[in-house]
C-alpha cells in the first residue's frame, strides 16, 4: 500500500483551533441577533449547515448557549 503522505512538505495545523474560532463568531453572531437561525449563520459565517449544526450541538452540550422556546419562534442565549 503506497504511502500517501509521501513528499508532502507544508501541513497546514491552522484548522485545529477552527471550532473554538468558529465558536466565538457563533455567540458573536447570537449576541447580534439572538434570533439568528442556523441557515443565516452559514451564510454569515461561510461554512457548511452541518458544520453549524455539529458546532451549536456541542456548545449545548458544553452549556456555552441554550436555546429558549420553539424551533419556530425562540430565540438563542450565550451563557458563557
Amino acid at each position: 500500500m503506497p504511502n500517501l503522505n509521501y513528499g508532502v512538505e507544508n501541513i497546514d495545523i491552522s484548522d485545529v483551533n477552527s471550532d473554538v474560532n468558529l465558536w466565538s463568531q457563533i455567540k458573536e453572531a447570537i449576541n447580534e441577533n439572538p434570533k439568528v437561525t442556523q441557515r443565516e449563520l452559514v451564510g454569515k459565517l461561510g461554512v457548511s449547515f452541518r458544520q453549524i449544526q455539529q458546532n451549536m450541538a456541542e456548545m449545548v452540550s458544553a452549556g456555552e448557549i441554550l436555546r429558549i422556546g420553539s424551533n419556530r419562534s425562540g430565540h438563542w442565549e450565550v451563557l458563557k
